[in-house]
């Protein structure tokens, strides 16, 4: 055998020490091969069912807004969005829907009445349910099973959980704005009433029943009996009505009736010019409100409308089907492994033994 100077195995001797061991290696990596394919035998068969989806943006849940035409809709939901939706799809609610939907206590071969025996389901679940983020941005769902039916209806109840669970978030919220348009509403129709009852009381009590028109209507009349006025001053003024006794009786009568109606206008005039501001003032709160209550209430019809409709939470994009083919155990991956783990640690045996059999172990 050849040494280095310094004591150290060339890579000429480490091969001829395997060549010396390699019936005694290859034995050991045939007999460990043997006993991996008879236990891979043993192992049962999983099935695989997988379904992918997106997380659907709330623009989907969301009325379309009065007055806004062509607003853009974001149909897929954003990282917050996917968040909730892995957040849901973790949760202990989805693992315990499945364990009561399905039996899995007896499924699993667990005693319910076993210390920890909901935590060792519930292991037994995580183990084979993954729930990962894909490279482009959407879910994937899957899970394991003995049975590819059964794993195909665990993975289907899953996802309709998580869609109805995300859906149910955006329902809870609908509702909650639902409630506050109906309490808005109530109190503005309230409000509104008051305004009405004061309105008709100051119309009432100033005898005004329209300001625009009533207005041109009783100057329109003051102009006329003034016009009157003026003419009966002027014939009184005359020679000839001045020399007939009767006719000055009776231009005089009509001009005294004639200031009466002109004193009555006036007085009108005057309770109208009192009264303009505040009923004006609630006429146009009135309008207002009014205009808003009626908006107010489009909205929370339409919102009513949408919080009614079904909305879905998820975009589904692969729907999860029943197993043709095992997922595990890849048998021959573990009969490889296993020669190849047997042949490494036979060999490396092989050459500490070569190496330090001579070695005195002794203490001096």
């Amino acid at each position: 055998m050849i040494e280095e100077p310094n004591g150290d195995k060339t890579l000429i001797d480490l091969v001829k020490i395997l060549w010396l061991w390699k019936w005694r290696i290859l034995s050991l990596v045939f007999v460990a091969s043997l006993l991996s394919a008879g236990v891979s035998l043993l192992l049962p068969n999983y099935f695989k069912s997988t379904a992918v989806f997106y997380a659907a943006s709330q623009d989907l849940a969301k009325p379309e807004p009065l007055g806004d035409i062509g607003r853009n809709i974001e149909y897929y939901g954003n990282d917050y969005d996917i968040d909730r939706l892995l957040t849901t799809a973790h949760s202990h609610k989805l693992k315990e829907l499945l364990i009561d939907s399905f039996d899995l206590y007896s499924w699993y071969k667990i005693d319910r009445q076993a210390n920890n025996a909901e935590h060792r389901v519930r292991q037994k679940l995580s183990k084979l349910m993954s729930i990962e983020k894909t490279k482009f941005g959407a879910i994937s769902l899957s899970v394991e099973n003995i049975n590819p039916v059964k794993a195909f209806e665990m993975t289907r109840v899953a996802t309709r959980f998580i869609d109805q669970s995300t859906s149910n978030v955006w329902k809870s919220s609908q509702a909650k704005l639902l409630e506050t348009y109906d309490n808005k509403i109530t109190q503005s129709d309230a409000k509104i009433a008051v305004i009405n009852d004061s309105l008709m009381q100051l119309k009432k009590a100033y005898n005004i029943y329209d300001l625009t028109n009533q207005s041109e209507i009783l100057l329109t009349q003051q102009a006329a009996i003034q016009s009157r006025q003026t003419s009966f001053s002027s014939k009184l003024s005359s020679s000839l009505i001045q020399d007939n006794p009767d006719s000055l009786a009776y231009y005089t009568n009509l001009k005294s009736a004639n200031q009466s109606q002109l004193q009555n206008v006036n007085s009108s005039i005057a309770k109208f010019n009192e009264g303009f501001n505040p009923i004006a003032t609630l006429e146009r709160l009135q309008i207002q409100m009014t205009q808003q209550s009626a908006i107010d209430k489009e909205r929370r019809d339409q919102l009513r409308a949408s919080f009614n409709s079904p909305t879905s939470g998820i975009i589904l994009v692969e729907e999860p089907e029943v197993a043709v083919y095992k997922s595990r155990p890849r048998r021959s991956l573990l009969v490889i492994g296993t020669a190849f783990l047997t042949f490494v640690l036979a060999s490396l045996f092989a050459l500490l033994y070569s190496t330090y059999k001579d070695t005195d172990w002794s203490v001096n």
